[in-house]
């Protein structure tokens, strides 16, 4: 089962959520190993603030409302001298069982965003 590192994932815009499998990271990520940028299933996702952040990550659908919180999975708050925050995700029973192109990604502060690893079967 392979790790895959795919580092950080930049929001360019605050308040406009982006999709993690269109982030040129996971792309890059992908055709490092050699699996087409098409492959957007995993067995397990781990997202993790970024150190440097000031402000909240959010991660949730299509549909995400950081006011109601209807569509969220998460919220990941700027890191601290003694927390760094994150989100997983895995399915033990179906080794393909997470789509990530599902997940959206929101951010306080442009350029920000979660790092992110996963695991592919």
């Amino acid at each position: 089962m392979p790790i895959i590192v795919v580092g950080k994932l930049s929001v360019a815009a605050a308040g406009t959520p982006q999709k993690v499998t269109d982030f040129q990271a996971y792309k890059d990520a992908l055709a490092a190993v050699k699996l087409s940028p098409q492959f957007l299933t995993v067995q397990a996702a781990l997202f993790q603030a970024w150190t440097l952040n000031t402000g909240k990550v959010w991660i949730g659908n299509a549909t995400m409302n950081k006011t109601t919180g209807v569509g969220m999975a998460a919220v990941l708050v700027a890191p601290s001298a003694t927390s760094i925050p994150s989100f997983g995700a895995s399915n033990h029973l179906a080794p393909a069982g997470i789509d990530l192109s599902g997940l959206f990604l929101d951010v306080d502060t442009n350029g920000e965003g979660p790092i992110l690893t996963v695991l592919y079967t």
